[in-house]
């Protein structure tokens, strides 16, 4: 079965990961989406490691977290951003990967 990525933020550690994705069997592994505050950022990763057009960019995480074909969210935003982002990835009913810490206290993962 192929686990189909979505990739949540167009920072350093995303790039990172998306790296180690590539390294994967395809079979198994692909990225089909990216996102970032607007889609420069996910074009840019797009183009530096040569995805090519079944990529889909988007402006938001809720336009990603909305595509049916996503299965698996990687959240790797900047820390404050990461618990609210895997609430609403679950809610979508995606499976999510998230970048540590997954809060900022645990409190908020409570």
């Amino acid at each position: 079965m192929q686990l189909k990525w979505g990739i949540v933020g167009a920072g350093r550690i995303c790039y990172d990961f998306c790296l180690a994705l590539l390294t994967c069997d395809s079979h198994e592994h692909v990225i089909i989406a990216i996102s970032s505050r607007d889609t420069t950022g996910a074009d840019n990763i797009v183009k530096e490691l040569d995805l090519g057009n079944q990529v889909c960019t988007y402006g938001s995480q809720e336009e990603l977290f909305q595509d049916p074909n996503v299965d698996i969210a990687y959240i790797g935003t900047m820390e404050h951003f990461r618990r609210d982002l895997c609430i609403k990835a679950l809610n979508h009913n995606k499976h999510v990967l998230c970048e540590k810490p997954l809060a900022m206290n645990a409190d908020e993962v409570q």
